[in-house]
């Protein structure tokens, strides 16, 4: 009786180690191939997001030449004397404001030509209100009577600058139905802050788009949009249809106290992945746009391959399980046929 319980005990045991073993041969390198899949994934994940970020700081630095440019320009032009002349209603010695206008129209035509990037140098004086640029100059009052083009600047685009000019030194300002951004600034101011020169330089979008788009990855299919705190002012991508539906105002906010944050989702126009970098005009970014189905196909190869990996170790594993069972039931068949031959119980 002592001896038919250790047997018993004895199969029991060889059932479980037979069991486990043959089970690790199948889970095994599932649990193997799972735990690469996530750290690769993972890594994948990480190293997608750096190199987006970098890609997008680069254009940021781009975008900031630019402002730079802008900046520098202005205080070249602050300094002609035709435009101090012209800011405090005066004109220079031995001249009259009518040629002090058409002299600063050649000195701005001439500037013009040197920046690739600029489309046209516009100078609003408020006291006389007199209009400045390379082709003309006029009065303001004029512009609601005059014929409006893609590459001018409007009455109400004016009217626009000129009030946020009262909140901000330095402006970036666009028209969707223009051709152009502008960067506007008090060029010059009396003693109580009154504007006397208003300067607004209009940059073509067309060629800022080729600076940027010339730096894009073609490994990644993110889009950029230059915003401010309130509307976009530029796109620069595939996405142009897509990014005009994104709630600018509640991601310029969110960023507000978060300046090096660089992820976020919103689900306009399906989940889309949104990093931030703020440029040298106060209330403007650059922001690079994502989708995240898009993000999550650089993943599919990926899975793919685990996929197949797992499915090779299961038949793999089927195998040698139908092997080795085949194999141990051998002594087991050849006793029960040798029983089956026999009469003696």
């Amino acid at each position: 009786m002592r001896r038919q319980t250790d047997n018993k005990k004895k199969k029991t045991g060889l059932f479980w180690r037979t069991l486990i073993s043959y089970a690790s041969v199948l889970l095994l390198p599932i649990i193997i191939c799972s735990f690469y899949y996530f750290h690769s994934y993972n890594a994948l994940k990480e190293r997608t997001i750096a190199s987006q970020h970098l890609m997008l700081e680069n254009s940021g630095e781009q975008i900031n030449s630019v402002f730079r440019d802008a900046i520098t320009l202005g205080s070249h032009i602050q300094l002609n004397k035709y435009v101090v002349a012209l800011a405090n209603s005066k004109s220079t010695p031995g001249s009259t404001p009518v040629m002090d206008r058409y002299y600063l129209k050649k000195d701005l035509a001439a500037m013009q030509i040197s920046n690739a990037l600029i489309q046209r140098i516009n100078l609003y004086f408020p006291d006389s209100g007199y209009i400045v640029n390379p082709v003309s100059t006029f009065e303001k009052s004029l512009l609601p009577a005059m014929e409006a083009k893609s590459n001018t600047m409007t009455d109400g685009d004016w009217n626009a600058i000129g009030s946020a000019l009262q909140e901000n030194r330095i402006i970036c300002y666009a028209n969707r139905e223009k051709n152009f951004i502008v960067i506007a600034q008090n060029l010059l101011t009396d003693i109580t802050g009154k504007p006397l020169a208003v300067l607004c330089i209009q940059i073509d979008n067309k060629s800022l788009l080729t600076r940027l788009q010339s730096r894009l990855l073609l490994e990644y299919s993110c889009a950029f949009a230059l915003v401010d705190q309130e509307q976009l002012l530029l796109a620069a991508g595939s996405k142009d249809d897509s990014l005009s539906a994104l709630p600018i105002a509640e991601i310029a906010s969110y960023f507000t106290d978060r300046p090096d944050a660089s992820f976020y989702e919103t689900k306009n126009q399906g989940k889309v992945i949104i990093d931030y970098y703020p440029l040298q005009i106060s209330g403007t970014a650059l922001i690079s746009i994502t989708e995240k189905k898009d993000y999550q196909a650089q993943m599919t190869r990926l899975l793919e391959i685990m996929l197949l990996t797992i499915l090779i170790c299961i038949f793999t594993g089927l195998v040698v399980i139908m092997y080795y069972s085949r194999k141990n039931y051998e002594p087991v068949s050849q006793i029960l046929q040798f029983i089956g031959d026999t009469d003696e119980s």
